[in-house]
């Protein structure tokens, strides 16, 4: 009964697409980092670990995308995206190369990623063409 009720009211609020941003990013950051922990885990060179985490994370985003109907924004010249969830998942790599804790470096991991995500949206911080 909750989802009938969920699902019509859900279809009468208007939200405005930046409400998903932080719920995204934060998505982005824990799961890019966990995606880089189990490519780590499993003694996989670094460059490998580091695309597993961003596919991890960015595989989310493009399910999210295609449910609501839109082209996924991975795939468009948006702000980063990719590019964060790969610099969090090598801050990830460097805190544990340093000797830090796994839960420190995966909190760091996840940190960076969110911050960059965010600070690409605010800015508006795109690649260079």
């Amino acid at each position: 009964m909750d989802l009938v009720v969920a699902f019509v009211i859900s279809r009468r609020i208007a939200l405005k697409a930046s409400t998903i941003t932080i719920p995204d990013a934060i998505g982005l950051g824990v799961f890019s980092s966990a995606g880089t922990q189990i490519a780590a885990d499993m003694h996989t060179p670094i460059l490998i670990s580091i695309v597993m985490g961003v596919i991890t994370g960015s595989v989310g985003g493009v399910l999210r995308d295609i449910i609501c109907n839109e082209v996924p924004s991975v795939f468009v010249r948006t702000q980063l995206y990719a590019t964060c969830a790969a610099l969090g998942s090598g801050i990830y790599l460097i805190a544990q190369t340093i000797g830090a804790d796994n839960q420190s470096a995966l909190t760091a991991g996840a940190v960076s990623t969110i911050a960059l995500r965010l600070a690409a949206v605010r800015f508006n911080i795109t690649l260079p063409a």
